[in-house]
C-alpha cells in the first residue's frame, strides 16, 4: 500500500510538471489543476475570483453568518450578471460541497463548476451565460472547513513533520472505518470541554502512530445528519463515535446553522450537494416510509438526465441507505427546492486527481458532472419548473415575501435505538425584491406548492408543515399604493417526459387557468394549494443501514 501511495504521488507530480499534463488538466476542468486544493488555496482562489477586475459585476464573495467550531470563516461566491444589484426576483441555484471532510472531489467539483459558469459567461457560451443572466448561483465549496483542513494536513504530514501537497492517500494516512487522519468524516466538535481543548489535528492523526490510527477515532458531528428535518431518526446515531452521529440537537453545529440561515432567505429552485462516492444521483426522500415525494415525476426526470450524463444511477436517497437530518431533505421538504445529492466516483473518497477529472469531464458520449450541473442550472431558471409572482408595484419599492415553516424531530429511534425528544422547530423565511423603474416585477419562487403535510414518521405528526402560504408586503417608494400581482404559477402535476438524451430541460408552460389575480398588501398572495397525497413505496430492510455500509459511502 505504501508503495502504491508513493507511486500515485509521483504520477500526480509528474503529470503536473509536464506540459502535456497541464494541457490535459485544462481541457478536463476549467481550473486546470493536477492535484487537490488545500483549504487556504480554495479560500485564496475565491477571493481572487471576486477581486478580479474581469469579474466585476459578475462574482461576489460572501461568508456564512456563523463561523465554524474552530472559528474559521466559511466562504462562497455568488455568480450572477449584475451580482451587486439589489435582489430582482431571480431564482437561486445552490452548489455546496464537502459536508464530509474526507470527500475531496466534492469541493473540487463545486468550485470547478463555479469556474465553468464564470468562464462560460465571459466566453458567451449560450447555455452557461443564460444561467448567469437568469439565476443567482451560490457556490460553497467547503462547508466542513475544519474537518477538511485536518484531512488535508493528515495527508500532507510526513513523520519528520514536513508537509506535502495533498494527493491520493491510498489508505496510508488514516482509516475510513474509524474516520481518522485523511479519512476523517465529521467536523471538529468534541463531546466535552476537556477534549475540545485538544487541537483537532492531534485528535485526528499522529504520524508517529504509523498505519494504526485507531486511537484517533472521529468523535465530531456528522453535518449531513444535523439538519432539522426529521433529525434524530434512522440512518443517524446518538453515539459520538459513530460516523453518522447527529449531534446533541438539530442545527447544533454552526456550519449547518449558518448554511441554513443563508439559503432560507433565498428562493432556491435547485440545490445540489456534492459527496463521494458511489456513482449516484440521489433525490428525496431519505427514508422509504414517507412514500414518494409530491414532485417525484419532475425530481426523477431531472435526476435521470443528470445520471445519464455521468453514467451514475438515479435513485431515491433511501436506496443507498436510510438517512434523516440531511441537506437535501431540508432543502426539499423545508424550503421547497428540488434537491439532489451527487455521489461522485465509484471507488474511493479521494481517488487520484486524474480520476476526479474524468468524472467531471465525462467521455464516451457523456458530458460528465460538467453537463449534469449545467442541466440542473437550466432547470433552476426554467419558468415551467417553479412558481412566478408577477405584477406591478411602485418603482423603487421593496417587496417582501414571508412565511414560517415548522419541522419536527423524527418519531422513530435512530440506529442506536435512541428516540429523539419529540420537538418542533419553527423557522422564518423572508425574501425581498426591489421593484425596477418600470414598476413591473417578476418574482421566481421555489418550485413546490408548499412543504407538504407528509405521511407521519412513526407517529401522528407530519414532520414538516407550513404555517400558512407566502405572504407579501411592500415598502413603497413614491406613491403609497398597494401592488397588484398574479398568484404563483404551479407546474402541472404531470409533464410529458423529454427524450432521455435531450440536451436541455424541456417542460410546457403551465395553463393560464393556474394564474389568478390578487392584491398583495400584507394579505396572502398566491397561497399555494397542497400537492396530491403521497404514494407510499415499499419499505427497505434495515440491513441497508448498517455501519459498514455507511462508512463506505458519503451521504
Amino acid at each position: 500500500m505504501l508503495a502504491a501511495d508513493s507511486a500515485a504521488r509521483r504520477a500526480d507530480a509528474e503529470a503536473g510538471r509536464s506540459a502535456r499534463g497541464r494541457a490535459a488538466a485544462r481541457a478536463a476542468t476549467p481550473g486546470g489543476r493536477t492535484s487537490y486544493r488545500t483549504l487556504p488555496e480554495i479560500e485564496q482562489e475565491l477571493k481572487e475570483l471576486a477581486a478580479d477586475p474581469a469579474n466585476r459585476g459578475l462574482v461576489r464573495l460572501f461568508t456564512l453568518p456563523r463561523r465554524s467550531v474552530e472559528g474559521r470563516r466559511i466562504m462562497g461566491i455568488e455568480i450572477a450578471e449584475h451580482v451587486d444589484a439589489p435582489p430582482n426576483g431571480r431564482p437561486a441555484y445552490v452548489q455546496v460541497g464537502t459536508h464530509h471532510a474526507r470527500e475531496w472531489p466534492a469541493n473540487e467539483a463545486t468550485l470547478e463548476f463555479g469556474l465553468e459558469l464564470i468562464q462560460g459567461y465571459r466566453a458567451s457560451d449560450p447555455r452557461l451565460a443564460a444561467i448567469v443572466r437568469r439565476a443567482r448561483t451560490f457556490v460553497v465549496p467547503v462547508l466542513n472547513v475544519d474537518g477538511f483542513d485536518k484531512t488535508i494536513e493528515s495527508e500532507g504530514l510526513n513523520p519528520d513533520g514536513s508537509y506535502t501537497d495533498p494527493v491520493h492517500s491510498g489508505g496510508t494516512s488514516g482509516d475510513q472505518f474509524d474516520g481518522s487522519g485523511a479519512y476523517k468524516r465529521k467536523n471538529c466538535r468534541a463531546p466535552g470541554a476537556a477534549e475540545q481543548a485538544i487541537p483537532c489535528l492531534a485528535r485526528t492523526y499522529d504520524p508517529a502512530d504509523g498505519g494504526d490510527q485507531s486511537a484517533h477515532r472521529d468523535r465530531g458531528v456528522d453535518l449531513n445528519r444535523n439538519y432539522v428535518t426529521a433529525w434524530g431518526g434512522p440512518g443517524s446515531a446518538s453515539g459520538v463515535d459513530a460516523l453518522t452521529y447527529h449531534g446533541p440537537a438539530p442545527f447544533s453545529e454552526p456550519e449547518t446553522r449558518g448554511f441554513a440561515d443563508v439559503i432560507r432567505g433565498l428562493q432556491v429552485t435547485v440545490l445540489v450537494t456534492n459527496h463521494t462516492f458511489g456513482g449516484l444521483i440521489l433525490r428525496p426522500p431519505g427514508t422509504s416510509v414517507d412514500g414518494l415525494a409530491p414532485d417525484e415525476a419532475a425530481l426523477r426526470r431531472l435526476g435521470d438526465r443528470m445520471a445519464a450524463e455521468t453514467g451514475y444511477a438515479s435513485q431515491f436517497g433511501y436506496q443507498l441507505y436510510d438517512t434523516t437530518g440531511t441537506t437535501d431533505d431540508y432543502a426539499y421538504e423545508g424550503l421547497g427546492a428540488f434537491a439532489y445529492t451527487a455521489e461522485i466516483g465509484r471507488d474511493e473518497f479521494h481517488p487520484p486527481y486524474a480520476d476526479f477529472q474524468a468524472e467531471y469531464d465525462g467521455g464516451g458520449g457523456r458530458g460528465g458532472l460538467r453537463e449534469a450541473y449545467t442541466l440542473a442550472g437550466e432547470a433552476a431558471i426554467d419558468a415551467a419548473t417553479h412558481s412566478i409572482i408577477s405584477g406591478r408595484a411602485p418603482a423603487g419599492g421593496t417587496l417582501t415575501l414571508t412565511k414560517r415553516f415548522t419541522s419536527s424531530t423524527d418519531l422513530r429511534p435512530d440506529d442506536d435505538g435512541v428516540q429523539a425528544p419529540d420537538s418542533t422547530t419553527s423557522e422564518p423565511r423572508v425574501s425581498t425584491l426591489r421593484v425596477p423603474a418600470s414598476g413591473r416585477f417578476s418574482w421566481h419562487a421555489d418550485p413546490r406548492a408548499s412543504p407538504a403535510a407528509r405521511a407521519p414518521r412513526g407517529g401522528s405528526r407530519a414532520r414538516t408543515r407550513p404555517a400558512g402560504g407566502w405572504a407579501s408586503s411592500t415598502s413603497p417608494s413614491g406613491a403609497a399604493r398597494r401592488p397588484t400581482c398574479n398568484a404563483p404559477r404551479r407546474r402541472p402535476r404531470a409533464w410529458p417526459p423529454p427524450s432521455p438524451r435531450a440536451r436541455r430541460w424541456r417542460a410546457p408552460s403551465p395553463p393560464a387557468s393556474a394564474r389568478s389575480a390578487c392584491v398583495a398588501g400584507g394579505a396572502a398572495c398566491g397561497s399555494r394549494s397542497a400537492p396530491a397525497p403521497a404514494t407510499r413505496s415499499p419499505s427497505r430492510s434495515s440491513a441497508r443501514r448498517g455501519a459498514a455500509g455507511r462508512s463506505a459511502r458519503g451521504a
